[in-house]
């Protein structure tokens, strides 16, 4: 498993707050320590599950393309993993080299670009909806 792929590797053993003393440098630190443990704590977990489901998915969307005879993972489904389950593109790209595989990053940038019109457009609506109620 690359690095990228594991934050205990980038981190070594344990968890993201690692050791260390701060307190020096940042005497506000001893005082927050424990709650920013926790938070920290949490959002490793998090990040961790969402890991967990993205791999699933991309090992399922490369065994698929690899199947169809590809070599690019589509666009829309680039979008899809980074839009709806949070995936990072940059692990996608990684996973896809190791893979022989490419990314077509300009239907995931197309993508993106839609999902940023939609929102605005989304947004303007709601504002005048809302200034109509006034």
């Amino acid at each position: 498993m690359a690095p990228a792929r594991s934050g205990r590797a980038l981190h070594g053993e344990g968890n993201a707050t690692g050791g260390g003393d701060d307190a020096g440098a940042y005497p506000d630190l001893a005082d927050a320590q424990e709650h920013v443990a926790r938070v920290t704590l949490a959002e490793e977990e998090r990040f961790v599950h969402t890991l967990r489901i993205g791999l699933r998915l991309v090992d399922s969307l490369v065994a698929e393309v690899k199947a169809g005879g590809r070599a690019t993972i589509p666009g829309a489904e680039i979008f899809r993993l980074y839009d709806t389950y949070g995936f990072p593109v940059d692990l996608l790209r990684d996973i896809a080299a190791d893979n022989r595989l490419v990314l077509d990053e300009s239907g995931f940038e197309q993508a993106m670009a839609e999902q940023r019109t939609r929102a605005r457009e989304s947004w303007v609506g709601s504002a005048r909806r809302r200034s109509r109620r006034a």
